[in-house]
């Protein structure tokens, strides 16, 4: 009887500036089969192909990550993602679908990842989702019979979460064959980070500028009052939140405590421009006494979240305040950052600043008094 010998390689992931440690395992048969088993992030050991050419992405969130390594290989996506369901004229707010809009729009339409029959018949080698639940996952799998890979979307870009994030990273990498683009990417973030974190040491406390930042986008709509208290773009430059740290995800927030608060500035996301706009000119009674609105210091900003988080929009956000509250200290030329980083993230394409900013009808800048008062 012909006996297997498995070697199991713990393979230790030391994310650089100091964002701290993750682990996952790679099993994979010294019989050359090529099959492998990795442990995703949900922590199920999943058996996979030993080359894995084409993959399914559903769920907020799959596709995007899957896009930062190879597109191409994405033979089926989801309604959201194909643009069958959702909002039309909010489709290009996801910004992986403006980088590769042409070849996501090429791949197959599965519905979603309950869509079985339409899953299977792609004939995928591995589907990327971040449908949550263990036993979910697996039913997905042996109603497919294709090896589901269990992502996060819940991940946010802070010293908490940047590990898991650069965990997923090296997890897809290696399912995907790509471990060399897996680490160009965690240390490419990683450097963005500690520049940041280099400015703003040289910043003081006369730098601060208390901030507000509104429109985010969760549950796919936004408004003037929906803000956060964890907010990225403020608390990796000079911006002083208003909002209290009490979530991560974007909450309503009393008019009375933002007119109470003063805040200097006001960055507007993109995603709810005209909802903000329109806001800010209606409550202008009490909204006009407000430092921001009074001295015309609203800008707008990248869209931070559609279909999950826009993680390269968010960081060039971060850029983007940093030059706005205190331009001595962030001296860039933000439209250069703002490409180098869309080229982090999609290697080769046309994206850039100008061109995302086409796409969604607005970008990064001040905003015409005309438009809110």
């Amino acid at each position: 009887m012909n006996q297997k010998m498995i070697a199991i390689a713990a393979v230790l992931i030391i994310v650089a500036a100091g964002v701290g440690i993750g682990a996952y395992v790679l099993t994979k048969d010294d019989d050359n089969s090529g099959d492998r088993t990795v442990t995703d992030i949900r922590g199920r050991e999943v058996s996979i192909p030993g080359e894995v050419n084409k993959v399914v992405c559903v769920s907020a969130g799959a596709l995007r990550m899957v896009s930062y390594f190879d597109i191409d290989r994405v033979v089926g996506v989801d309604s959201m993602d194909k643009g069958t369901s959702g909002s039309p004229a909010n489709y290009n707010l996801a910004v992986y679908r403006v980088a590769y809009g042409d070849k996501i729009k090429s791949a197959t339409d599965v519905g979603g990842a309950s869509s079985f029959k339409e899953i299977t018949d792609t004939k995928a080698d591995v589907i990327f989702t971040t449908t949550e639940g263990v036993e979910t996952l697996n039913d997905i799998q042996n109603k497919t019979g294709i090896p589901v890979i269990g992502l996060r979307a819940e991940v946010y870009f802070d010293l908490d979460s940047l590990q898991t994030f650069s965990k997923q990273m090296r997890l897809i990498g290696e399912v995907l064959g790509m471990n060399d683009r897996a680490e160009q990417l965690v240390k490419g973030i990683n450097d963005l980070f500690t520049e940041l974190e280099t400015y703003k040491l040289s910043a003081s406390a006369s730098d601060l500028q208390k901030s507000y930042v509104c429109g985010l986008m969760t549950g796919m709509n936004g408004n003037f009052y929906k803000t956060t208290g964890h907010y990225l773009p403020f608390s990796t430059t000079v911006g002083l939140n208003i909002a209290p740290d009490v979530a991560q995800a974007p909450y309503i927030i009393n008019q009375k405590d933002i007119v109470d608060q003063a805040p200097q500035y006001i960055f507007v996301d993109d995603a709810n421009y005209a909802s903000c706009m329109s806001t800010m000119k209606t409550d202008s009674a009490t909204l006009g006494e407000i430092p921001a609105i009074a001295n015309g210091k609203v800008y707008s900003l990248l869209p931070y979240k559609y279909y999950n988080t826009n993680y390269e929009a968010e960081l060039i956000n971060c850029f983007a305040v940093g030059s706005i509250l205190a331009p001595s200290i962030y001296s860039y030329n933000l439209n250069e950052k703002a490409d180098q980083i869309f080229q982090l993230f999609f290697p080769g394409t046309s994206m850039t600043l100008a061109s995302y900013t086409s796409a969604i009808g607005h970008g990064i800048g001040l905003v015409n008094e005309s438009e809110y008062k």
